[in-house]
């Protein structure tokens, strides 16, 4: 990104995401907003070029869900972490979910959108993990 200087596009765009996130901070401004809002960068071609999704996961996040769904974010996360045992399996799916915290947040930018199959398998493992303890 730095030697083409899409980084300060980026730097552009997050900035102008944020700026229309000012008004709905608590509840952010809807799923799948992000692409519909239309942000615009300006190509060294001179054609436009619409950015339908934010290259940062955290900042779409908020701008999608806002801080309520940061909060529920980490409500499910605390609840997984009180509900697991570590037994064999569940140092298994522990391990498989610090690794994918690991390598999303070393990720340049924290976009791992080609992680998002590998990311829902993770979590299903996770939640049949917990699941089978309750029953």
């Amino acid at each position: 990104d730095m030697p083409t200087g899409q980084f300060s596009k980026r730097l552009n765009v997050w900035w102008a995401g944020l700026a229309v996130m000012k008004g709905s901070p608590w509840f952010g401004v809807g799923l799948g907003s992000w692409s519909m809002s239309n942000f615009v960068s300006i190509q060294q071609n001179g054609e436009p070029e619409k950015w339908v999704w934010a290259h940062n996961e955290f900042i779409q996040t908020i701008f999608e869900q806002g801080l309520f769904g940061l909060i529920f974010v980490y409500a499910y996360l605390k609840n997984f972490f009180n509900r697991i045992t570590f037994d064999r399996e569940g140092r298994l799916v522990f391990a498989s979910f610090v690794s994918l915290m690991i390598v999303s947040f070393f990720h340049f930018n924290f976009h791992i959108g080609r992680l998002a199959g590998l990311s829902l398998f993770i979590l299903a493992f996770m939640e049949a993990h917990t699941s089978r303890r309750i029953n």
